[in-house]
């Protein structure tokens, strides 16, 4: 545990407690996320544990808003490396024996929850965190590590593979219905790597170009 000073609440010191482990039977949901996808957004293996820590908080403050409970009546758990899911991986799970259904809810509503998270991470004006977004006021490691920024690239990375992964399921079930025809989705090939890379080129091209277009009219020269 940490010893504060009662006024400015500086930490002392951390003192060694001994007592019996404690075990929770409850609920959960996570988030998995490949050391792949995490090398592609830039974030080295020593940003890691801040960048899963802070999202792990961030994800806990807003999963009020789309389930009836408080924050402190959930946990998380972050991790680089967990020995069931075999990557880097976020917990958030139910504070109560047996869970009261919060994990299922937050199970349900997953993208908009992402989403909400996402969106709180990126309009909130401080540099490394703050209370408002990534600092939690029951942390039991002290809020530490914590890494904001890379939180957000990690977010936005998982944030764009799931819609990736409702529009290829989504089609998938189309074509099954119309012709027939069973695609497995859950198969990795290269074409599911390379298409989301290229719908972000295309959408940046179709963007860029009618600009380029329009900054080089003769109105766009008169006016600068």
């Amino acid at each position: 545990y940490q010893r504060r000073e009662r006024r400015s609440r500086k930490i002392l010191s951390h003192e060694e407690l001994e007592l019996e482990p404690q075990r929770l039977v409850t609920r959960a949901f996570w988030y998995t996320i490949e050391h792949r996808i995490c090398e592609d957004v830039g974030v080295a293996t020593s940003q890691l544990p801040g960048a899963l820590h802070a999202a792990e908080h961030a994800m806990i403050g807003m999963l009020p808003l789309f389930t009836i409970c408080d924050r402190w009546d959930v946990g998380g758990v972050s991790t680089a490396m967990h020995q069931d899911t075999l990557h880097p991986s976020i917990f958030i799970y139910d504070g109560y024996p047996g869970g009261t259904g919060i994990a299922e809810l937050g199970y349900q509503v997953a993208g908009r929850h992402l989403r909400a998270t996402l969106d709180l991470l990126r309009a909130c004006g401080c540099k490394d965190g703050c209370p408002s977004c990534v600092v939690s006021p029951k942390c039991g490691n002290g809020n530490e590590p914590l890494d904001k920024a890379s939180a957000i690239a990690l977010l936005g990375s998982l944030l764009g593979y799931l819609i990736y992964g409702g529009i290829l399921f989504g089609s998938a079930m189309i074509i099954r219905e119309q012709t027939g025809v069973v695609l497995d989705v859950t198969s990795v090939h290269p074409s599911l790597l390379w298409t989301p890379l290229g719908m972000v080129v295309v959408g940046a091209l179709a963007g860029v170009i009618p600009a380029i277009k329009a900054y080089s009219t003769d109105v766009a020269r008169t006016l600068a």
